[in-house]
């Protein structure tokens, strides 16, 4: 196995562990005050548009959509490194996999700015 061959699963392993550790501080403080320090029942839409006002929580929101397509894709990828052998159908696999998350995360980034009131467009 060629040195280079030994570095991807490191480098996928370091990924999906680092992407755990930042989504687990992030949905428990999410989780927190959503359900523990703001009530239930005035969770509502004006909430989320007053909570997204501060540039912390909707950078936190940013980094906690980038973090979870970064780990979805990483795990995607190890699985289809384990399942399918090199050539053609694993280089479409793993085409398709970079073109999925990117794609989430332009579209979730467009919809935070569009929410935000900041639109990319027009």
């Amino acid at each position: 196995m060629t040195e280079r061959g030994r570095r991807r699963p490191t480098t996928a392993w370091l990924l999906i562990r680092t992407t755990a550790v930042v989504l687990v501080a992030l949905v428990l403080a999410h989780f927190a005050l959503t359900h523990f320090i703001t009530d239930v029942a005035a969770t509502d839409s004006t909430f989320v548009a007053a909570r997204w006002e501060s540039g912390l929580v909707a950078a936190a929101d940013w980094v906690m959509l980038v973090a979870a397509v970064l780990h979805g894709c990483a795990g995607a990828w190890t699985i289809a490194d384990d399942h399918l052998a090199t050539g053609g159908r694993r280089r479409l696999v793993r085409g398709g996999i970079v073109g999925l998350g990117v794609t989430m995360v332009v579209v979730g980034s467009v919809t935070l700015l569009v929410v935000l009131g900041r639109s990319p467009v027009g």
